[in-house]
Order: structure tokens, then sequence, then C-alpha cells
């Protein structure tokens, strides 16, 4: 499991001493990783606290190179996948399956696209209270199926 922090305040990838980090994430074609998520903001002595985020009834990730709202995302990982376990510490963990065919496509034949994670944390009425977007790099492989 690939372990990541998110200033909660910023919405920026960061690392456990909040310093930003300007290196952004990877998500490789085929690939069926679990981030987890540290979502954190300053302790006030240059430490960092884990955000309680428990008030939210559920959370869901999704990973597209654009905004268009016709077409589907490269990948989602629905509400009921996402592990809420560790949820009153800031920590989710969060399944990304790069091997379905809308992640192959908008690929295309490019080495690799910029892409965002977008991360949100729903109420139980279904309302956005949380959402973070984030950059991620989405690369395509040689021999995705190893056939």
């Amino acid at each position: 499991m690939k372990n990541f922090y998110i200033d909660h305040n910023l919405g920026t990838w960061t690392n456990a001493e909040l310093a930003r980090v300007t290196e952004v994430p990877s998500l490789i074609l085929g690939s069926a990783p679990t981030w987890q998520l540290n979502i954190v903001q300053s302790d006030g002595n240059g430490g960092n606290l884990g955000i309680d985020l428990s008030d939210a009834a559920s959370f869901r990730a999704a990973v597209d190179n654009d905004f268009d709202h016709s077409s589907a995302p490269m990948l989602r990982t629905p509400s009921g996948d996402i592990d809420m376990t560790g949820a009153v510490s800031g920590i989710l963990k969060v399944p990304l399956d790069a091997s379905g065919t809308e992640f192959a496509t908008k690929l295309g034949t490019r080495q690799s696209i910029p892409a965002w994670l977008e991360v949100a944390g729903l109420d139980s009425q279904g309302k956005t209270i949380y959402c973070w977007q984030l950059r991620v790099n989405c690369l395509n492989s040689i021999d995705p199926t190893g056939e």
C-alpha cells in the first residue's frame, strides 16, 4: 500500500512534516494499488495532526484528465469501496483500479498524461462536505496484460 499525505487546508500533496511535495504520484495502466491518504493539518508545533473525517457518511474517488461531464472518468472508486476505518484520524484507504478501458482509452498511445485525483466526502444526504483535487500522473504500460 502506498502512503500519501494531503494538507487539508491547502489541498496539496505534502509529506509527514507538512512540506509541500512537488513530485506527484503516478498510476500505471493495469495496476490496482490502494493508496492510504493521510489528511492532515499543522498541529501548531511543527508537526501534523490528522483531520477527524468521521462526520462524512462516505467517500468517493475518481481520476480523470479532463472535466468533461459527458464522458466517464478514467477510473472511479465508489463510496462503498473506500476503507474509512481510520477516518477519525484522517486516514482513508482508497483502491484505484487503473485496468479499465476508460483509463486505457484516454491514455491512447501516449507514454503519460497529467490528470487529477478527486476525493470527496459526503454527508448522510449525499452532499459533498470534503473535496480535494490533486494532480497525478497516469502512465501507459508497454505490456499491461503480460500475454
